[in-house]
């Protein structure tokens, strides 16, 4: 978790893992699609979106 301190602020332990042991779990996205022609995408470098 250390080395991806930004991103589990983004996601939390929301789709699994532990913060007390830092460990954190992504979603597996590999073979998901939302609509035809559109893909999911994790940004670690821009605009840093609120929580708002």
């Amino acid at each position: 978790m250390d080395q991806y301190i930004v991103l589990f602020s983004l996601i939390g332990d929301f789709y699994g893992g532990n913060a007390e042991e830092g460990i954190f779990a992504v979603p597996n996205l590999m073979n998901a699609s939302p609509f035809p022609g559109m893909n999911y995408y994790i940004v670690y470098d821009g605009i840093y979106p609120s929580r708002s």
